[in-house]
């Protein structure tokens, strides 16, 4: 249940861009075409990250991400949620969200599912993954209704409230990673990337996730 609040969480701050997009461009008198550009600098900065996530799961284990990365949700809403300047806002969603976004990604979920589940992990991961939608459904409406009574700054207040409280949950339920003095020292990152590249079945995916 961490995967899938910490998802929740994570994917409605992305998109309460969109909801909050109308009543910013009014209040603060900031573009549609710049807050657009932010959200996009959000998609490449996690498009550049990602492969970085996945390498510190295979080194550090999925505690330090998912930790870290609600952290850097908290903050970078926090700091969207205070903005009064078009620079910190770029900077809290553009860069600071953003890293918390591709740190808390459905990819990290499942590993950190798969590590700590041996039964029933299928459906464990389904359960957990399943966050980043039917958690928007959960969450998204609540955070609406508040920004409709009260502010749009309050509802990113309120997500950011919920993913630093996620973010000390994490630390107590996910154990940090134990690496024998036996076990292999993973490969480098380059050799990772140059294996990868060559497997017929990651091409498969990666051009799907792509198109998709």
């Amino acid at each position: 249940m961490l995967g899938f609040a910490a998802l929740a969480v994570s994917f409605s701050v992305r998109a309460m861009l969109g909801l909050a997009m109308p009543v910013m461009e009014s209040e603060l008198g900031w573009s549609r075409s710049f807050l657009s550009g932010v959200g996009a600098l959000a998609l490449i900065l996690m498009a550049v990250a990602a492969p970085f996530a996945g390498r510190t799961i295979d080194v550090s284990g999925p505690r330090l991400l998912i930790c870290g990365g609600m952290i850097a949700v908290a903050m970078g809403s926090a700091m969207v949620a205070t903005a009064g300047s078009a620079v910190v806002f770029a900077a809290g969603f553009g860069v600071v969200a953003a890293a918390g976004f591709t740190a808390v990604a459905t990819n990290v979920v499942a590993a950190a599912i798969a590590k700590n589940f041996e039964a029933r992990r299928g459906l464990a991961t389904g359960i957990g993954t399943s966050g980043a939608t039917a958690g928007q459904l959960l969450v998204v409406p609540l955070v609406a209704l508040l920004m409709q009574s009260m502010s749009w700054r309050y509802g990113f207040a309120a997500l950011s409230a919920a993913a630093m409280f996620l973010a000390v949950v994490a630390v107590m339920l996910l154990p940090p990673s134990a690496r024998s003095a036996e076990a292999a020292v993973p490969e480098s990152f380059v050799a990772g990337m140059g294996k990868l590249i060559r497997v017929r079945a990651f091409h498969i995916l990666f051009w799907s996730f792509l198109i998709c």
